[in-house]
């Protein structure tokens, strides 16, 4: 796994924070959101960035966005939401040779964005997905 610099582990342990905080302002229904212009594409790299050190060595993570999408939202809580799903992908994609994919793309149809991810790591039991789904 990479090594991380004094600037990265300090932008995590802000984030880990924030987090923390966040949830405290769920709970006391007092979580305010922004809807301000957002970048997929700069999403993307925050994420690549974010969970660079996650990756297992030989895993392969892409993220890609569709070039020029934006959307109005909390790019905050989104990256959030985003992060949490592919950290999970990445959790349990270890072997050498895996894959993990985030992909952000506008449904022309209906106007969504949609962000999808993909990864080659090992699957719920089925015996277990009830309990999920």
């Amino acid at each position: 796994m990479a090594t991380l610099s004094e600037d990265e582990i300090g932008r995590i342990k802000a984030e880990v924070l924030d987090n923390v905080l966040d949830i405290s302002k769920m709970e006391a229904g007092k979580l305010t959101l922004s809807k301000l212009p957002v970048s997929c594409s700069v999403i993307c790299r925050e994420i690549q960035q974010s969970l660079r050190s996650m990756t297992a060595p030989g895993v392969k993570f892409e993220c890609s966005a569709q070039p020029g999408l934006a959307l109005m939202a909390d790019g905050m809580r989104w990256k959030q939401v985003l992060i949490n799903l592919v950290g999970n992908s990445l959790k349990f994609t270890r072997r050498s040779g895996g894959r993990v994919q985030l992909d952000i793309r506008k449904d022309e149809a209906s106007g969504a964005v949609i962000c999808s991810v993909s990864d080659t790591g090992s699957n719920i039991p089925p015996e277990l997905r009830d309990r999920l789904f």
